[in-house]
């Protein structure tokens, strides 16, 4: 995939891991996010209600 990253500064560091490559853009699966988002949600209301219970 062709990076979208337009300006790059030498010098200026965009994160501390000194092993990534901080000019990447990283692409997801959007669905998957959603699917995973919406489990979390699903597992923390379910923990609060056992937690309201005791």
């Amino acid at each position: 995939m062709h990076s979208t990253m337009r300006y790059r500064k030498a010098g200026v560091t965009m994160c501390s891991d000194n092993e990534s490559d901080k000019f990447s853009h990283y692409c997801v699966d959007g669905e998957m996010m959603a699917i995973m988002k919406n489990t979390l949600a699903l597992v923390a209301s379910l923990a609060q209600n056992l937690y309201r219970q005791q």
